[in-house]
Order: C-alpha cells, then structure tokens, then sequence
C-alpha cells in the first residue's frame, strides 16, 4: 500500500480530561493536525500536479472539517468538491454502510479523476463500500485520503486504498473530535480525542 506523510502518533500521557462519563486522553493537538493537513496538501499538489481537475468526493460528516482544512487553499490542480453521506456507525458500534445523501450525480464522476476524503479508516468497510460505490460510476481513476489509519483493526483490505494518511495509531477505541462524533457529540472539539 502506498502512502505519502504518514507518521507514527504517541499519545500525549499529560493531557487527561473526563467529558460526560468518557475518559478522554489527547491523541493529537491541533497544533499537530494542522502539520499533517499540511503534508497532506503538499503530497496531494505533487501527485495531481499536471493532470488536471480533481473531483473530491468528501465523506459526511466526519470528514469535513479535515477536508475543508486540506482545500482551504486555492491550488492548481483544481479540486471540484462533492458531498456523500454514508452511515456505518450507530454509537460506537460498526454495520454495514449505506449512501444516505449523494451530492454529486454519476456524470460529475465518470471518466475523471476522483479523490474519496474520510476522517479515519478504521475497520475498512466504509471505504471499501465507497470505493465500490464509486468505481460503479466509471472514474478514470480513483484514489483516496485519510487523515488517519487505525492499525490493527483492518478487517477489510482494500487494493491501493488509501493512497494518502496523515497518521497511523494503534489503538481499539473510539475517536472523537475534529468532525469526528459520536452520536452526533463532540464533533465540534479543535483537538482529536481518544473515549
């Protein structure tokens, strides 16, 4: 699998905080998503460099936050930004994926170049549906960006996906903040927690 400015994350052992009944232990600071949004747009501008209009295809509503930082700035190449809701999660527990909102018709997909954004990539059955889902609209080719990877909880192998994360950890719990909730909490929270 290729990847392009990923980075090993250690948790921050002083920051501690207890949220409504959750633990919540710092995983990263703004300070450093900011960094790895950064990396990210600079890889992004190096790969598409030359091809033309890129069709991004932001995953809601985790990722758009993240999203919106990565395209915050105006670049060459250029990148159409489309919207696709899918659920996968009620609370804290995973099921199969579904499109509940599409932003975008098939023609805005097909024979161009096409970017999926996600929050994180997790147990891989949302990207993978995605993925699918996609690759049914006749792309020329598609790639996708992740600001993080949680390792070790893969139960989905998807073939050079994702081509761009921010950061891999290791851990088996939840993450919130930064766009990423759960049941619909803690979206609004500038730094990325661990529950």
């Amino acid at each position: 699998m290729n990847s392009f400015a990923t980075c090993d994350i250690k948790f921050l052992d002083k920051q501690l905080f207890i949220c409504d009944s959750y633990r919540m232990k710092i995983l990263l600071t703004n300070e450093q998503i900011q960094c790895l949004v950064k990396e990210l747009r600079t890889d992004l501008l190096n790969y598409y460099k030359g091809l033309g209009t890129v069709e991004v295809v932001i995953l809601m509503d985790g990722a758009s936050v993240f999203a919106s930082d990565l395209f915050s700035v105006q670049t060459e190449p250029r990148f159409n930004t489309h919207f696709l809701k899918v659920e996968s999660y009620c609370g804290i527990r995973s099921y199969e994926p579904s499109v509940k909102q599409m932003g975008f018709t098939a023609s805005e997909i097909t024979n161009k170049r096409v970017l999926i954004v996600d929050d994180i990539l997790d147990s891989g059955k949302t990207l993978r549906f995605v993925v699918n889902h996609l690759l049914d609209m006749n792309p020329e080719g598609l790639d996708s960006c992740v600001l993080l990877q949680k390792m070790g909880n893969l139960k989905t192998c998807i073939s050079n996906h994702p081509k761009f994360i921010g950061a891999k950890f290791y851990s088996n719990k939840f993450v919130v903040g930064y766009g990423m909730d759960l049941d619909g909490e803690y979206r609004n929270l500038k730094d990325i927690f661990i529950l």
